[in-house]
């Protein structure tokens, strides 16, 4: 019964961990109902629960405000728009299925990005040189892949140190 309630436990976190990445699953908030399950589920129950609890969901909203607000942050600050935002979403979520090699997850959120900012941009495409507004599409497409990629970064940060502290509680009050 222990192992099973480890192993449930380890894998709550660790599809949290996944979900840094996949912008289907929201990798905080798994991390998050797994550190609380490791409490009201399991026989490791944390010494000030209303405390470590309270804490561990705060971040839990705060990373989660900040990778939303750090995409919009990173089109907004590169020029770009609301078509911009989907498009790093959905190239990142097409470069995630159709590979899982590292060169996907970079080109798909550029390439969404890219498309997004000159669907934003189409008004201007007809008035302007089209290579300047390539060249500005290429920079919202660049800036809101980075927002998008701090903030992956951010959530698996947050997911990995509720794995580690996880973990530790687990080994720390373990009786073998």
């Amino acid at each position: 019964m222990l192992f099973l309630e480890i192993g449930l436990v380890f894998i709550i976190l660790v599809v949290g961990l996944l979900g840094s990445f996949f912008p289907i699953l929201p990798g905080p908030i798994i991390s998050f109902f797994g550190f609380v399950f490791l409490h009201f589920g399991t026989r490791f129950e944390f010494e000030s629960p209303i405390f470590s609890i309270s804490i561990a969901l705060l971040f839990t909203i705060i990373v989660s405000f900040a990778d939303f607000f750090l995409q919009i942050f990173g089109v907004k600050k590169m020029g770009g728009g609301k078509n911009a935002m989907w498009g790093v979403t959905i190239g990142a979520f097409i470069g995630l299925v159709f590979s899982f090699s590292i060169i996907s997850l970079i080109l798909g959120p550029v390439i969404g990005g890219f498309i997004g900012s000159l669907l934003d941009l189409r008004l201007e495409l007809k008035k302007s040189k089209k290579t300047t507004i390539f060249l500005k599409s290429f920079g919202v497409s660049l800036g809101a892949f980075f927002g998008f990629f701090l903030g992956v970064c951010i959530k698996f940060l947050f997911s990995f140190i509720i794995f580690l502290v996880s973990i530790f509680h687990i080994i720390n009050y373990i009786d073998f």
